[in-house]
């Protein structure tokens, strides 16, 4: 493993622990809000994600920002956490915790509204046109963390307190400065923009673009709603947090989307991970709550017992649950293609039951599209006029490939492309190649009948 890969893997496990480390904070403090909790989570998504991204690609700058907006915010959110914790216990540093987490959140969010637009899916800027909203983001994100940083005033909003480096003979320039952040709300609504007049280089960056800015959009919708909601009382204290949570979620949910169907960065090698990854990490997030809430109605509090309680259910579940996910994942994506062996005898059983070369025939397509996820697969003899075997229907894109057996082509082999395919990758066309080269002799036999 080469220096960013195991970088990216470290940085992605730190973005984990210190989620974990918010909430165990947090519990002992006061107890964790749902609400509280679901947004944290949905940062984590952030990092896990641009994990995996950088492991595949390092090259590419879209894995990185979405790592670095995961560890920004939940290192403001563990810093939160210990500042609360600190005004419970009398711990030392609060101030500076308060202090420190507060310059970290307007970073994180210039990523998400200006940089990660204007740079996905490439990892570049979309022309030199765009440069100036990427340059004008960071420097009023420089200015105004610095202003932020010695603005007199309340700083924090769990149990606000006056900014300990506040310099007074300047405050109100230094507040004027610091409000300047809200002009990254029309620079993210440039690189929004930016996403519909672009240059597609392929079909396959279309969809990708697409579903991103479908996410943008549907983020900007129920961010809005939060808001609404917000100023109803009877929603306030739940729904609009957790409105929020789901808007800071989307984006990430569309570029997973773009990663999982249209093969983004040709990241098959890890998809089954990082689907794997998503489910462990939800499975744990839900033992985590649950025995945090259980332990602490049978402490009357969260307890240092509480959280090894909770840290040992979790470590188990992971631990238990991993190389059953996978497979499954893998064998829901992918079919058998991740086991030929299988795949191959499974089609020679088949072949064995069937009563008639047609049975048969008919069995091996069906194989091939079980085994492959495949919607649709025909195969054609030569030299025959009657209908090909056909499993599925052709809506998407068709490959031929022709089958032979002792060099000679003796029928034709068509398989329909999954969703947002644009080709044959290693893996399946090995595969397909090793399936079409054991029906190559029941084809034969097809056509001298």
């Amino acid at each position: 493993m080469r220096g960013p890969e195991r970088l990216s893997v470290a940085l992605g496990a730190l973005v984990v622990l210190m989620w974990a480390a918010s909430l165990l904070l947090r519990w002992s403090a006061s107890g964790a809000e749902i609400a509280e909790t679901a947004w944290q989570l949905s940062f984590v998504a952030y990092g896990v994600l641009g994990a995996l991204l950088v492991r595949r690609r390092p090259d590419v700058s879209v894995g990185w920002l979405l790592l670095m907006t995961g560890l920004l915010v939940e290192a403001a959110a563990v810093l939160d956490a210990y500042a609360l914790r600190a005004s419970v216990e009398g711990w030392p540093a609060e101030s500076g915790m308060r202090w420190l987490q507060s310059l970290l959140w307007l970073p994180a969010l210039s990523i998400v509204l200006v940089q990660l637009p204007l740079r996905f899916p490439t990892g570049t800027l979309p022309g030199p046109r765009w440069r100036w909203v990427s340059v004008t983001a960071v420097v009023i994100v420089g200015a105004a963390t610095v202003a932020t940083a010695f603005a007199p005033g309340p700083i924090g909003e769990d149990l606000p307190i006056d900014n300990p480096f506040g310099i007074t003979a300047i405050g109100g320039f230094l507040q004027v400065l610091a409000g300047s952040g809200a002009l990254l709300l029309p620079l993210g609504i440039a690189s929004f923009v930016s996403l519909f007049f672009r240059r597609h280089q392929s079909v396959r960056e279309h969809l990708q673009l697409r579903w991103f800015g479908f996410s943008l959009a549907l983020a900007c919708t129920v961010a809005l709603l939060s808001v609404l909601l917000g100023s109803d009382a009877r929603f306030s204290s739940v729904v609009g947090p957790l409105l929020v949570a789901v808007a800071v979620a989307v984006p990430a949910v569309g570029i997973a989307v773009a990663v999982l169907r249209h093969r983004l960065y040709e990241i098959d090698a890890v998809i089954s991970r990082s689907a794997t990854y998503a489910i462990l990490s939800v499975g744990a997030a839900g033992v985590a709550l649950g025995s945090g809430a259980v332990t602490s109605a049978i402490a009357g509090g969260g307890t240092a017992a509480g959280a090894a309680v909770t840290a040992v259910l979790v470590a188990f579940a992971v631990h238990g649950s991993w190389r059953w996910v996978q497979r499954r994942v893998e064998k829901a994506v992918y079919g058998e293609r991740g086991d030929p062996l299988r795949a191959i005898r499974v089609l020679g059983d088949r072949l064995e039951l069937a009563a008639s070369i047609d049975d048969a025939l008919e069995a091996a397509a069906s194989t091939l599209a079980t085994s492959l996820r495949l919607p649709f697969v025909s195969i054609r003899i030569r030299g025959l006029s009657a209908p090909p075997f056909v499993v599925g229907g052709t809506e998407g894109l068709v490959v031929s490939l022709p089958i032979t057996t002792q060099g000679v082509a003796v029928a034709d082999l068509e398989v329909g492309l999954r969703r947002g395919d644009t080709g044959l990758d290693g893996p399946d066309a090995e595969l397909i190649g090793e399936l079409a080269r054991s029906i190559g002799p029941l084809c034969q036999a097809a056509a001298l009948a």
